[in-house]
């Protein structure tokens, strides 16, 4: 009679204990892993292009506003024909398979009538080419944004369509994988009675680009990337096309006389003068572009912060484009060849429209008289 009664004991006890282990088993099989983590485990400035996090030898480097790609970076992932020439130090960009756009457009046929090579200043970061690809953006058809709280570069290709999806509440979460216990790299703070009401914002939208089962791969607005469960958001039936580009605005001249003042930027490219120091300026002409040999081949200087600070201050910006002064015979041989004459005038036009010049100051020097019509 004891030993059933201890039998009996150990029998429920043992029951017991598979209860609780089951029921163990499946509150941790089904809580969700609140922890928040930062959606880019790294120290760098990360970049992502689309849905992919890009990690290379070299990130994105900021120096103001401005965001800076490293050379490779640009040839593998956005433009594959881009070159560095070693002569001139600079990278070349032809205009092959791309479409520059003219503020006049009876100027698009004579820019984009054949494929041309276009040349941009580089800057050195820890032994390595980096590009502004800020001013290239409408050149490449995409979109750069920099998203400081992740400290995220985010780029993507305005021919791309994506669905919109917006987080039904603020139970709403981005997960680091497709699971509910990979960690969160997106929360969303709600309003409302309950705090759970989320408003549809372009803060809180998410970018959807692929499924799998229960789960969307999504890109927030903060650059984070992740998987959301289907229940838990709505999407939307549109299709939406990223270009959030802010026009340009060019200041306008007063009228009557106009006060230009040129800018020696041979061995720099900032502006020492300011609305404030130098009150008055209407047109400043920094010496920008100049042909350097007997081929036409034309030096570029310009800077696209250049022209967002003289735009800061007031100033229309016309680039000095110059021949090679102590070249007359050069010159005369450029002048005279018109072919070699239109391809000049298609690359300044070019250059004029990706760094949305305001105007080109026309200075050439030192050539013979019978050159002075050609």
């Amino acid at each position: 009679m004891k030993n059933r009664r201890i039998n009996a004991i150990a029998g429920a006890l043992v029951l017991s204990l598979i209860a609780v282990g089951t029921m163990l088993v499946y509150i941790v099989k089904n809580t969700p892993n609140s922890t928040v983590v930062d959606p880019f485990d790294t120290p760098q400035t990360s970049l992502v292009i689309g849905g992919d996090w890009i990690r290379e030898a070299y990130p994105p480097v900021m120096e103001g506003d401005r965001i800076l790609l490293p050379f490779d970076t640009i040839k593998a992932h956005i433009d594959q024909y881009i070159w560095y020439d070693d002569v001139l130090q600079k990278v070349t960009v032809t205009t092959k398979d791309r479409v520059i756009r003219m503020k006049t457009g009876s100027l698009d046929a004579l820019v984009n009538e054949k494929p041309m090579d276009l040349k941009f200043p580089t800057v050195e970061e820890n032994e390595t080419l980096y590009l502004t690809i800020d001013f290239l953006k409408e050149f490449y058809g995409i979109t750069v944004r920099y998203i400081q709280s992740n400290d995220v570069v985010v780029i993507d290709f305005n021919n791309e369509v994506y669905r919109t999806a917006w987080p039904i509440d603020a139970n709403t979460v981005v997960r680091k994988g497709m699971s509910i216990h990979e960690p969160i790299v997106k929360k969303y703070i709600g309003q409302g009675e309950k705090g759970l009401d989320i408003d549809r914002t372009t803060e809180t939208r998410l970018i959807v680009f692929d499924e799998k089962d229960e789960w969307y791969r999504v890109r927030a607005n903060d650059g984070a990337l992740g998987y959301v469960k289907k229940e838990e958001v709505v999407v939307s039936g549109e299709q939406y096309f990223i270009n959030e580009d802010k026009p340009t605005v060019t200041p306008v001249l007063s009228s009557g006389k106009i006060n230009l003042v040129w800018d020696m930027t041979y061995s720099k490219s900032n502006i020492k003068l300011s609305a404030q120091t130098t009150p008055g300026i209407d047109v400043i002409s920094p010496t920008w572009f100049e042909i350097v040999d007997r081929k036409g081949t034309i030096k570029n200087r310009a800077t696209p912060d250049y022209m967002e600070y003289a735009h800061q201050n007031g100033w229309q910006v016309w680039a000095l484009f110059s021949n090679a002064f102590s070249d007359i015979e050069g010159t005369s041989i450029i002048l005279n060849n018109s072919d070699m004459r239109q391809e000049i005038i298609r690359n300044v036009l070019a250059y004029a429209a990706l760094y949305k010049l305001d105007g080109i100051n026309l200075d050439f020097e030192n050539i013979y008289k019978n050159d002075k019509d050609a």
